[in-house]
């Protein structure tokens, strides 16, 4: 308000007139101002600093009078009974308790400087020079001007005060708003019975010059009208609902809204802070007509429309924050939980160039596959080396894909191992990212024979066209299985044919297969290393890790690759840029390094270890009579697989005895503590009840572990069991919780 009170420092006091005589006046009747430099004795106080009304009532007629800021001599008689002070609003002289009466005298004779004094000194202070400046000088006194600027810096931390004094200053500031200058929206002001003039005005010429409000008047409307109480997430997270607000009404009015003329001139008004009278406001010279928005019809009915479907939309996300607080709201988290029209705009900086290139992408290939350190980076998080991603970081990832409609392999939540620092991540469209029933046993088994069979493609330091033919002819059998799972094992595949050298999670796995399904198992992996010839060393001693993770003798892959025939003829390669990308130039292959195991290093086995026996002649005759190899998966389905489902012992115990982890995995890791050693498939059997994978389950736990003890607790084996060192960690922590 500097603009229009013509001082250059606002701390300085406008100086006072030359003293003179006191002024004759008449005790009782209409209450006179005293000017500054008059010297007024009451009570046996001397004041001379002036700016009060003295007398009984101001105003000609009892029915306009504003007797609240009045010092009325007459009410100072020591032997007149005491009154009530309920903290009356708005305060008034004569009903303050004599002992404060008193006391606001002596404030107004020490010149009103005094900040340690009740709020209603100050209050009754300013009812006075609002008084004189708007119905005695028109608002026009810049002195008076000065005074009140002085006493609203004197006294900042009253609300109720700075309140009155800006709804002062709006009005009287009319007169100075310049023409085509967005009013900005006062938040302080917002309990005002009337918008504040500045945007009644500017409405006004909006309507009158141009016919139409675009989204930024539509939104100052909104919040200026007292008529609209915006929803817990408009008021929460107010910038994300004015982004959003202003998203959907460009949406509804590409070209803004019309509004005609309204029939009658916009009439600013002030009310007196006592609530007594509403003075007429000059406009500006310049404004000419101004329409009066409070009568646009239907107005007010279309923006609340549009206010109440942006408080929906912005509900999960207001949920979010008052969990976390408004340091969060830039996480990864918290934006995968914004409508996608804000996720897919500037308001959320860099992350929008990053979802709007996923968006980009999808609409010339299925899959987008890059590394995961780059991807990270992208994102503003960190992979800390080329190992697995932490799992932090991981569910960060997965919280913000969910939200964008993307799925993406290696997941954890669906599968074996998960984000490595130095791998590669597969994206794909899916509502939702994708999400599938953890318990489903098709799936499991069929994601672990696609990992495998695409592992033994890469084994060789290369993955050809006649390997990935079979791979994509072994994926195309699983008619049992839908659109999303099938999708999501071709992004699998992808993910693990641009990795490194990870094979060791997938062979822990496979080591528990049932024996059926591990024949099958070993004959898709011969299946897709003959391909392309024959079998060579690093394929061998891919077989080799994968026995001996079965516990299997290694003497069985000799066997095996004695009985080895080679394929009539090789298989079809159509659709093979479907799973490798692109189909390399043809050339000639450099040969590869046969190995022939001679007869005489192959050693007898020993019993009494069982030993299956593959029939690879069946499956020579099966490949030459061009048997589909996907009639295999389905035998497994149908035969060898049991979805088990069983309910879980629960225990006294509370599950929240080890934070950072959710209910199904305290209750795992409990039961493995209070039962000891359990046999592995007892606990397959428990994490499958709980709706989580096993491995996975071990896997997070150990995580878990690592960041609270540095030290994994659970051992994977035929037994799982609780490591010793840990236990009384882990016991500890069981202690505290309870």
């Amino acid at each position: 308000m500097d603009a229009f009170l013509n001082i250059n420092d606002p701390y300085t006091v406008v100086p006072q007139l030359p003293e003179r005589p006191a002024d004759e006046l008449r005790r009782g009747g209409v209450a006179r101002w005293i000017k500054p430099g008059a010297v007024v004795r009451i009570a046996g106080i001397t004041l001379k600093h002036g700016n009060f009304y003295f007398g009984e009532i101001l105003g000609e007629r009892a029915g306009e009078a504003n007797d609240n800021p009045v010092v009325n001599p007459e009410l100072l008689d020591p032997s007149a009974p005491p009154v009530d002070f309920p903290r009356h609003e708005p305060p008034s002289f004569a009903l303050l308790p004599l002992r404060l009466k008193l006391d606001y005298i002596r404030w107004l004779a020490g010149g009103c400087v005094d900040r340690r004094v009740p709020v209603e000194f100050p209050l009754l202070y300013f009812y006075g020079l609002e008084h004189r400046l708007m119905v005695e000088e028109n608002g026009q006194n810049q002195y008076l001007l000065g005074e009140i600027r002085r006493l609203q810096l004197l006294f900042a931390q009253e609300a109720r005060l700075q309140r009155d004094i800006n709804r002062l200053f709006m009005s009287v500031g009319v007169g100075a708003l310049r023409e085509g200058v967005m009013p900005v929206f006062d938040a302080f002001m917002e309990t005002a019975l009337r918008p504040a003039p500045a945007v009644l005005i500017h409405l006004g010429r909006r309507i009158s010059h141009d016919g139409v409000l675009d989204a930024d008047d539509a939104l100052l409307w909104l919040k200026s009208s007292f008529k609209i109480g915006l929803s817990v997430a408009a008021s929460r997270c107010q910038r994300q609902f004015e982004a959003l607000f202003r998203l959907r009404f460009r949406e509804a009015f590409p070209s803004g809204y019309p509004v005609a003329m309204t029939p009658s001139p916009l009439r600013i008004t002030h009310r007196l802070a006592t609530w007594r009278r509403a003075l007429p406001v000059k406009l500006p010279p310049h404004a000419g007509y101004v329409a009066d928005v409070e009568l646009v019809p239907n107005l007010l009915i279309k923006l609340r429309y549009i206010a109440t479907k942006c408080g929906d939309e912005l509900e999960p996300y207001s949920r979010y924050m008052a969990r976390k607080g408004a340091a969060d709201e830039n996480s990864l988290e918290a934006i995968s939980l914004l409508p996608d029209a804000l996720k897919r705009s500037n308001f959320v900086g860099g992350y929008s160039k990053v979802i709007r290139a996923l968006d980009e992408a999808v609409k010339t290939s299925a899959y987008i596959q890059t590394d995961v350190g780059k991807f990270l980076s992208m994102l503003h998080l960190e992979a800390k080396g080329a190992g697995p991603v932490p799992p932090k970081v991981q569910a960060s990832v997965a919280s913000f894909l969910d939200g964008m409609g993307f799925g993406f392999e290696p997941d954890r939540r669906y599968g074996n191992g998960g984000l490595v620092g130095e791998g590669a991540i597969c994206l794909f469209k899916a509502d939702g990212g994708g999400s599938l029933d953890v318990a489903a046993s098709q799936y499991s088994v069929a994601r672990l024979l696609v990992e495998l069979a695409v592992l033994a493609a890469k084994t060789d330091g290369e993955v050809n066209q006649r390997e990935m033919a079979v791979v994509r002819k072994f994926m195309d059998g699983f008619t049992m299985l839908g659109e999303l799972e099938r999708r999501r094992l071709t992004a699998v595949a992808r993910a693990i044919m641009k990795s490194g050298n990870i094979d060791g999670p997938y062979l822990s796995s496979a080591a528990r297969l049932a024996d059926g399904i591990w024949d099958k198992a070993v004959a898709v992996i011969m299946d897709v290393m003959t391909a392309d010839g024959p079998v060579v060393v690093d394929e061998v001693r891919f077989l080799e890790r994968l026995f001996k993770a079965r516990k299997r003798p290694v003497t069985e892959v000799h066997q095996l690759l004695h009985r080895i025939e080679p394929a009539a003829s090789q298989p079809d390669i159509d659709g093979l840029a479907k799973i490798a990308g692109s189909i390399p130039a043809a050339g000639v292959k450099i040969p590869k390094e046969k190995v022939t195991p001679k007869v005489g290093e192959v050693a007898p086995i020993a019993p009494p270890a069982p030993v299956v026996t593959i029939d690879f002649e069946k499956l020579a005759r099966l490949k030459r009579e061009t048997e589909e190899v996907s009639g295999i998966l389905q035998d497994i389905f149908k035969e060898d697989v049991v979805e088990v489902r069983s309910e879980i012992p629960q225990t006294d115990r509370e599950k929240n005895s080890f934070p950072g982890l959710d209910e199904a995995h305290q209750t795992l890791l409990l039961l493995v503590i209070e039962k000891g050693p359990i046999p592995r498939q007892e606990f397959v059997t428990a994490a499958t009840g709980l709706g989580v994978f096993p491995d996975g389950a071990l896997e997070t736990i150990n995580d878990w572990a690592f960041e609270q003890f540095d030290d994994p607790v659970i051992e994977d084996g035929a037994q799982i069991a609780v490591v010793d060192e840990m236990m009384d960690g882990l016991k500890s922590m069981m202690e505290s919780a309870t």
